[in-house]
C-alpha cells in the first residue's frame, strides 16, 4: 500500500513510466525467446540464444520493476528463478536416474518407469510454481506501469504451465501469453527523458 501511495501521489511522472531502452529490451527480449525457444528444438546452438534472450528478458523485468517503483517485482522474479532452475536440475536428475535404471536393470522394468513417472510429476509441479512467481511479477509491473497486458500475458503463462500435459494447449497457451508480454513492453508508458532534460 506504502508503494502504492508513493508511485500514486509523490512522483507521478517518474515512477509510473518505463525508459525506453528497457521497452526495446523487454519487447526484442520476447519475440527473441519465443523463436529461438521454436527453433532451439531443431538447432542446438539456436537453444543457447534462447537462454540469453531469458536472461536479457529477466534484466528488462527488473530493470521496469525498479522503474516504476515495484519492487516485489524483482522479489516474486527472484523466486521464479530459482525454482526454475531447482525444476531443471531435478529434471537432469530424474533423467540420469531413469537412463542408469533402464540400463542397469531390465529397459521394461516397473521401477524405471515409475521413476521417470513421479520425476515428470514433480518436475511440473515445480515449473507450475515458478510460473506462478512469475505472474505475480507480471502482475506487479501490470500495476505499477499501468499496462494490464503484463498481468494478462503472466496469467496465461500460469495457465499454460497447468495444462502442459495437454501438450498443445498449454504450448498455445504460454506462446500468447509471452507474445502479449511483448506487445505489453511496446506499449508501456515511456519516461520522458528529452522532457526532463529539458526542465533541469
Amino acid at each position: 500500500m506504502l508503494a502504492y501511495i508513493q508511485v500514486a501521489f509523490c512522483s507521478p511522472f517518474k515512477e509510473i513510466t518505463v525508459e525506453h531502452n528497457t521497452k526495446l529490451l523487454g519487447g526484442i527480449s520476447c519475440i527473441a525467446l519465443i523463436l529461438f525457444s521454436v527453433l532451439g528444438s531443431f538447432t542446438p546452438f539456436i537453444g543457447i540464444l534462447s537462454l540469453l534472450a531469458g536472461i536479457c528478458l529477466l534484466v528488462a523485468f527488473f530493470q521496469a520493476g525498479s522503474q516504476v517503483g515495484r519492487a516485489d517485482v524483482k522479489n516474486h522474479l527472484i523466486v521464479s528463478i530459482v525454482l526454475s532452475v531447482v525444476g531443471m536440475i531435478v529434471f537432469m536428475l530424474v533423467a540420469g536416474a531413469s537412463l542408469m535404471t533402464a540400463t542397469i536393470m531390465d529397459p521394461l522394468s516397473g521401477f524405471s518407469s515409475m521413476t521417470a513417472i513421479v520425476g515428470a510429476i514433480i518436475v511440473w509441479i515445480i515449473f507450475m510454481i515458478a510460473s506462478w512467481f512469475w505472474y505475480k511479477a507480471s502482475a506487479s509491473l501490470a500495476e505499477g506501469s499501468n499496462t494490464p497486458f503484463f498481468k494478462t500475458g503472466g496469467l496465461l503463462i500460469f495457465i499454460g504451465s497447468i495444462l502442459l500435459v495437454i501438450f498443445g494447449l498449454g504450448a498455445i497457451l504460454i506462446l500468447i501469453g509471452e507474445i502479449l508480454q511483448a506487445v505489453a513492453f511496446f506499449n508501456a508508458p515511456e519516461k520522458e527523458t528529452g522532457a526532463a532534460g529539458t526542465a533541469a
